[in-house]
């Protein structure tokens, strides 16, 4: 049975993704060429049956569905109140067991509690600083060897080919901090940020177009 917890608390985001809410899953499969629901998916090999699951900043809840359908138990949040409703929509009726919350993911805490974290395309919202700080706070609601998958912009390196994947990230950031979807930033190294908040990289897995640049990657990071 569904449920939504309601915080009041502002969030510099939360305007422009309740005005951008009707279009962004459609714009993220327009601009990624579908590459960004591809790496959404990746996570779903390392569900277990009755594992709890947390999706901060869920949006639609478009990976949820399978998740839950795996047997995950699963908990969602998203700042924005269209977002959380459009989740409900999709999960109405179904039977499952999902916990939605309308809150600020930085507002939940439950201190060694789920065995998977699935942060997709979330922490891209911060500056480095911010995200590590949010990243830290995921990584404390972890149990002993859960796992936090993030799936994001590729973090552009030394082949030639990553000139492209630069551009790429760039173009997008960039329209994404005009529309008030993101902070203006470089690319994120996920890799770097699990050494910081006591997370192990167990596996990194990057996505693009069969021998061409890579778009987007998801880092698999294991509390030790």
């Amino acid at each position: 049975m569904s449920k939504a917890k309601v915080r009041k608390k502002p969030d510099q985001f939360k305007k422009s993704y309740e005005f951008w809410s009707d279009w962004y899953d459609w714009l993220a499969d327009l601009f990624s060429f579908q590459l960004i629901k591809a790496s959404k998916e990746v996570h779903l090999s390392s569900l277990n049956r009755d594992d709890r699951v947390l999706y901060p900043g869920m949006g639609s809840g478009q990976e949820m569905v399978a998740a839950v359908r795996a047997g995950a138990k699963v908990t969602g949040i998203d700042i924005s109140p269209q977002m959380v409703k459009k989740a409900k929509n999709r999960l109405a009726n179904s039977g499952w067991q999902v916990e939605l919350c309308e809150s600020d993911v930085k507002e939940h805490l439950r201190p060694c509690f789920y065995d998977l974290i699935a942060a997709h395309y979330f922490l891209n919202l911060y500056r480095k600083d911010e995200a590590i700080i949010v990243l830290r706070r995921l990584a404390e609601q972890l149990k002993q060897n859960g796992l936090i998958v993030v799936a994001d912009f590729a973090y552009p390196g030394k082949n030639p080919n990553d000139a492209l994947t630069h551009i790429y990230y760039w173009t997008i950031n960039l329209i994404g901090a005009c529309l008030g979807l993101a902070k203006l930033h470089p690319p994120h190294d996920y890799k770097e940020y699990f050494s910081y908040v006591g997370l192990h990289t167990v596996k990194s897995q990057r996505i693009g177009f069969g021998k061409g640049p890579a778009l987007f990657q998801v880092w698999i990071g294991r509390k030790d």
